[in-house]
């Protein structure tokens, strides 16, 4: 073959490779406004893909925290005094009631044994003043006996003065009868107003002698309190535990002079607090304070016990966030029972648990009924200075749409789905919300993929 030959199909050659490209170019090339397509004859990434499902969401929130007394209680003195005796040091248990120290205070005692005279006293004067009362109202009744006989007097000679004025008239009897009738009558008439004055001045004496015993009354009741009251302050001097418990601290020595509290502030004699139960407090952080309810079962593992691990429940938080530390104060109480020492079973029983030791708690949460996706599925953008969004990839008509959401509770391995944001609305809105409705098929990894990608669905059962 000739060399011009050879150079002439080389020429072809070239030509129709060129042409090729051409045609390829002029076909990718599309209109501005039209939607990208899939490239033909080439097929999109193949990917796995998943639907929203319903499941429970478990979530452990795991702290650090601390066992506290479930009541610690400083005792203090009320009245002023020299300690007499004490009698428990710490670590004594104590019962309710129980007698922790004595005061002595020899003045308080005295004035207490005068306000009781002085009851005595108040109360044999009221004792008097009643017998006063009784006999005024002895003296008002005969008053009114008298009265009744003035009357009945006073009566008679009325109608036998009116009798001897007819007799005299008619001319039976002389005048002079008729005039001692009359002064009989008029006699009567004035020992009636005499009686009645006489009842009038025995219910005024009767007044006043009940005015004297109720006065009688009201000193026996103040006395009575005045006693009471001086009584309050020498119990003070026994200083007695408020419950059953332990002694933590002691401040307290013979013969040593003691204040009471005053502003809030004195002398603690003693720390006592009651440990048959004892409070976790476990700081939350924010992120987790939706999760802890009340009843939200917890493991309290504690390190000093070589890990042992107590059982319990969240009894209660202060709702409210700690503004410095952004934390939910939470609380499990748990019982702390006395048990023999297993290593040395010579030895009193005691309570496992103290306060103040450092344990590790967690709380295991869990939501139901969770309209759910993979974590992997999830992709969150942003920070604290423009905010975060949340994104998945739907795949609709085999291309990768980017979307929008809103999520819920969400845990390493799942994420509540809430809403989604679509657009095209009918009211020419450029998005609005919906709510997922467990049919969407969405990438289950959508690293890589871009808005508009073309994809094929992985055959079941095959890695994307």
């Amino acid at each position: 073959m000739s060399s011009r030959a050879s150079c002439k199909r080389y020429s072809l050659s070239a030509a129709g490779a060129l042409a090729a490209l051409l045609a390829l170019v002029g076909g990718c090339r599309q209109p501005a406004n039209d939607a990208p397509a899939p490239t033909t004859g080439q097929p999109g990434r193949e990917i796995t893909v998943v639907n929203p499902e319903r499941k429970t969401i478990h979530r452990e929130v795991a702290q650090p925290g601390l066992i506290e007394a479930f009541e610690r209680t400083p005792i203090v003195a009320r009245i002023p005094g020299y300690v007499l005796k004490w009698k428990v040091d710490i670590g004594d248990p104590i019962k309710k009631g129980e007698m922790l120290a004595e005061l002595w205070v020899p003045d308080m005692v005295s004035e207490l044994k005068l306000k009781e005279e002085q009851v005595q006293q108040a109360q044999k004067a009221l004792a008097m003043t009643t017998a006063k009362v009784a006999t005024a109202k002895s003296q008002v009744k005969e008053a009114e006996a008298a009265h009744s006989r003035a009357k009945y007097t006073h009566d008679y000679w009325q109608g036998q003065s009116a009798r001897f004025t007819g007799l005299v008239q008619d001319r039976v009897l002389d005048k002079s009868t008729q005039e001692e009738t009359l002064n009989q009558f008029r006699s009567a008439a004035s020992a009636l107003v005499e009686a009645k004055a006489k009842i009038e001045s025995a219910k005024a004496v009767e007044h006043e002698k009940a005015v004297t015993r109720d006065k009688a009354e009201v000193d026996v009741r103040a006395a009575e309190a005045a006693r009471r009251t001086q009584a309050d302050l020498v119990s003070y001097a026994t200083l007695t535990a408020p419950y059953d418990g332990i002694v933590s601290q002691k401040n307290v020595n013979t013969q040593q002079f003691v204040q009471p509290a005053t502003g809030g502030k004195g002398d603690v004699l003693y720390v006592v607090e009651k440990t048959d139960i004892v409070r976790i407090f476990v700081p939350v952080p924010e992120t987790d304070a939706d999760w802890v309810r009340i009843g939200t079962p917890a493991t309290v593992r504690v390190q000093a016990l070589q890990g042992q691990e107590f059982k319990g429940k969240v009894t209660r938080t202060a709702w409210s966030l700690n503004q410095v530390s952004r934390t939910l104060l939470t609380e499990i109480d748990l019982e702390n029972p006395e048990e023999i020492d297993l290593k040395n079973p010579k030895l009193p029983k005691a309570r496992r648990l103290r306060p103040g030791m450092y344990v590790y708690a967690t709380i295991f949460a869990e939501w139901h009924n969770l309209l759910t996706l993979p974590a992997s599925a999830v992709v969150t953008e942003g920070d604290v200075t423009v905010g975060y969004k949340t994104f998945c990839c739907m795949v609709e008509s085999g291309m990768v749409k980017r979307t929008q959401i809103e999520i819920g509770a969400r845990n390493e391995h799942l994420v509540e789905v809430l809403k989604k944001r679509v657009s095209g609305t009918k009211n020419g809105d450029e998005h609005r919300w919906e709510e997922f409705r467990g049919n969407e098929t969405i990438a289950a990894r959508p690293a890589g993929l871009t808005d508009g990608q073309s994809v094929q669905l992985a055959v079941s059962g095959k890695s994307p």
